[in-house]
């Protein structure tokens, strides 16, 4: 009885490592996606990023670029592109801002621009120019209630900042 649990065992131990190595094509792109992103999704990557510059020139352009995706396209692509980024990516803030300039899920994605405007941002290559930056533009758009966010900032904020 031992001789063929054990036998059963191999087997199944041999079929799984067979199994585990041999992902069809249409599940590899699956299992990389979050790990690789297509020439697209770079491409709007880079527009967002632009969009979030202090560069109000090129903002402007790049807000054409995002519009032209169609608003609910635009939230579809960049809601996928914020679920595949790790908790601490910089994109994060990036699609939260644009969400805020859809007036997608507002509240929620304002909480999420502030969260980076932080003496110690928890996102990778975020700074707080940056936040503050961000968080000015929203100011400007007409929320007003980010000011105190803002002058909160202003007693640990570098020169930079202020």
């Amino acid at each position: 009885m031992a001789v063929v649990i054990t036998n059963l065992l191999l087997a199944l131990m041999l079929q799984l490592s067979c199994n585990s190595q041999v992902i069809p094509s249409s599940q590899s792109a699956d299992v990389n996606a979050v790990s690789r992103q297509n020439p697209s999704d770079k491409d709007l990557l880079k527009a967002l990023e632009t969009f979030a510059s202090s560069d109000a020139t090129a903002s402007a352009k790049a807000w054409q670029v995002l519009a032209s995706y169609g608003q609910q396209n635009l939230i579809d692509n960049l809601t996928r592109l914020y679920v595949s980024t790790s908790p601490d990516d910089y994109h994060r803030v990036l699609i939260a801002f644009t969400f805020c300039k859809l007036k997608h899920e507002y509240a929620v994605n304002r909480k999420i621009v502030l969260s980076a405007l932080t003496k110690q941002s928890p996102y990778k290559r975020f700074y707080g120019d940056w936040a503050a930056s961000l968080v000015h533009r929203l100011l400007l758009a007409g929320d007003k209630e980010v000011l105190a966010d803002l002058c909160a900032a202003a007693e640990w904020s570098d020169g930079a900042m202020s």
